[in-house]
């Protein structure tokens, strides 16, 4: 026989709208009554009918998620921050892969608003305006995750440039001096935020040389531009230092063609702090941007939107931490 709402409410010794309430994450209920009422849940193995509660509050308790490229191991370990936040209060994800293309972004966008979707996580490739628009027109809350390319939406996200400023402070205060720095598209603010960091660090050093390269966030990039130009100045430089860590890979297995010892030669750095950068060898160091809880509390957030729990649009930074690996090690100063 299945379990019914009423059963559950007899269970935790509260009302069924009480249990309803604690179902639709609704703030008033007390936490002893909230705690009661999850037990029996679990206990019951009691499962609500999402159609029939989503006719009745007119929602579908889904929520779309738009990636920029699934292969790139950083952003499932964000989808999964959010899918789990999201599960603990019975709603279901669905992703749409844009594979960074805007045209792809926009459809993805238009396909999930037609779902009906209750709210969308965004990370967009760059900003457009045509996009922004669109996702402003719908009335649909969206939160954008990682990359703060609007200024007028919600986001949840690192500071990019302290960030990857903290990385070349840590290989100067090393004795590093030589920089090539392997950065990613011109038009991601992530990765425009990075990039003034390593400017900033030739104006701030006397002495400090930094060689600046854009391309995309891919291992085959990394490989390319590292090989080029480490194939022309040898061992010239003091550290690589990557955009991201499928960057510092191919800059990695680049110096490896080129017989150049990392870090014996030169140091490796990448950012985002992956699960193949503790595997790769050597073992990259790397800037932790806490992935997978910008995953989680950008869902969070969404969900309050989706209540109407939070009506102002607020934009949270989350801390960063470096972490300090085989590929890099101090120099002569």
């Amino acid at each position: 026989m299945a379990v019914r709402i009423k059963d559950v409410a007899r269970r935790a010794g509260v009302s069924t709208a009480t249990v309803s309430r604690v179902l639709n994450n609704v703030s008033t209920v007390s936490e002893e009554n909230r705690e009661n009422v999850l037990k029996a849940v679990k206990e019951m193995g009691y499962s609500p009918n999402v159609l029939a509660r989503g006719f009745r509050m007119k929602k579908t308790f889904t929520v779309g998620m738009v990636l920029p490229d699934l292969s790139n191991p950083h952003f499932p370990l964000m989808m999964k921050g959010a899918e789990e936040e999201l599960r603990r209060k019975s709603y279901n994800l669905i992703i749409a892969n844009s594979d960074g293309k805007l045209e792809f972004e926009r459809e993805a966008i238009s396909t999930l608003l037609s779902k009906h979707v209750d709210g969308i996580l965004f990370i967009g490739s760059g900003y457009n305006k045509s996009v922004e628009t669109l996702i402003e027109e719908s009335g649909c809350p969206i939160v954008l995750l990682g990359r703060r390319w609007s200024k007028t939406l919600p986001s949840v996200s690192i500071d990019n440039f302290s960030a990857m400023k903290h990385v070349f402070d840590h290989l100067y205060s090393e004795g590093h001096r030589s920089f090539l720095y392997l950065g990613g598209p011109e038009d991601v603010s992530s990765s425009i935020d990075r990039e003034e960091a390593a400017r900033a660090v030739a104006q701030e050093y006397s002495g400090v040389v930094v060689k600046i390269t854009r391309g995309q966030f891919t291992y085959e990039s990394g490989y390319e531009r590292a090989f080029s130009e480490l194939s022309d100045h040898g061992s010239g430089y003091d550290a690589v230092v990557c955009a991201n860590d499928l960057i510092a890979f191919g800059a990695l297995v680049s110096c490896k063609a080129l017989s150049i010892g990392v870090p014996e030669e030169v140091s490796v750095t990448g950012f985002d702090n992956i699960f193949l950068s503790a595997q790769f060898t050597p073992a990259l160091t790397t800037l932790d941007q806490n992935t997978y809880e910008i995953g989680r509390r950008a869902a969070n957030l969404l969900l309050q939107y989706i209540s109407g729990e939070r009506k102002n649009k607020i934009s949270f930074q989350l801390g960063t931490r470096l972490i300090i690996r085989e590929s890099s090690r101090a120099r002569r100063k």
